[in-house]
């Protein structure tokens, strides 16, 4: 019961996405949708944040709440180093500090593997509370330089260990990003799945790599953008499904992506079935995660 109330609950402000297919943007809401023939463009820092802003109002006259869907806190506050949402808005829950990509990912997570995950084993890398409090057969947990602090790049567990691994902002911390995807996949078994985010897809047309953990920038080594459907060519076999989904954090109005690693046809059906949003990519189409963003509002220049 736990689950389904979550699972309808972070779906609430996306309603009309659901009914209206996938042109059914918010900016359509606000007079800006685009046609198929005007979508690569790049939009403004301010336009870029009018834009969000907007998508936030829409959200907060559907649901004026602002209730934490992790823990139902309802005081938030500025992120790290004190910034606020792209929308204007404090991200982080005094509660349980969970962020925008937090409550983005948890719906689409319970959405797809609600009923599923109280007999699942799962592996999450990185102390973040996106699966807080749900009920799993197994739940592990991998914290870099701490209690069972996994190499992802050479991760010291058995082929086909788990239902699913969560990665989550954690892969452009790593030297050799192909080869930790790869691992991934490996411990995954084939009817799992493998639950991954970057920071700044939306955001940036191309990656950028400097080829070391650079402090300034959270010890990153590299910005990934909408060309990262390459990472994936280069990482992983053929016979692996690709599907990103677009999560709603109905706090601030900010959408996160979440993309979704299976080699079984029937976990990606699943996904399309249970979120709106999903999308199956097509990985012989280097722009097609570029024209899915743009579909879905977040407009990027496609040669920058």
């Amino acid at each position: 019961m736990l689950v389904t109330v979550f699972a309808s609950g972070g779906f609430r402000t996306s309603k009309s996405d659901a009914e209206s297919g996938d042109q059914a943007d918010l900016l359509t809401i606000i007079g800006k949708a685009p046609s198929a023939k005007s979508i690569k463009f790049e939009m403004t820092v301010a336009e870029r944040h009018k834009t969000r802003r907007a998508r936030w109002q829409q959200v907060k006259e559907a649901d004026p709440r602002h209730i934490c869907t992790i823990c139902g806190g309802g005081a938030f506050e500025r992120g790290p180093k004190g910034r606020l949402s792209p929308t204007g808005v404090p991200p982080r829950c005094s509660k349980c500090w969970s962020l925008e990509r937090h409550r983005a990912f948890r719906p689409l997570l319970l959405a797809a593997f609600g009923r599923l995950l109280p007999s699942w084993r799962v592996l999450q890398f990185s102390k973040e509370p996106t699966l807080d409090g749900l009920l799993m057969r197994h739940f592990e947990l991998s914290v870099f330089d701490g209690e069972n602090g996994l190499d992802l790049q050479a991760i010291d567990r058995p082929d086909a260990t788990y239902d699913m691994v969560v990665c989550n902002n954690v892969i452009e911390h790593v030297r050799d990003d192909a080869k930790a995807l790869a691992e991934l996949m490996r411990i995954t078994r084939p009817g799992g799945v493998v639950a991954l985010a970057f920071p700044d897809v939306l955001n940036e047309p191309r990656t950028r790599s400097w080829g070391y953990a650079d402090p300034c920038r959270y010890g990153h080594f590299r910005v990934y953008g909408a060309d990262v459907l390459s990472l994936f060519d280069e990482a992983l076999p053929a016979d692996v499904l690709i599907v990103v989904a677009l999560g709603l954090d109905a706090t601030t109005g900010v959408e996160e992506p979440l993309f979704f690693l299976t080699r079984a046809t029937s976990i990606s059906t699943a996904i399309k079935a249970a979120i709106p949003s999903a999308h199956l990519l097509k990985r012989d189409r280097s722009s097609d995660l570029l024209d899915y963003m743009n579909r879905r509002g977040h407009l990027l220049q496609a040669h920058g």
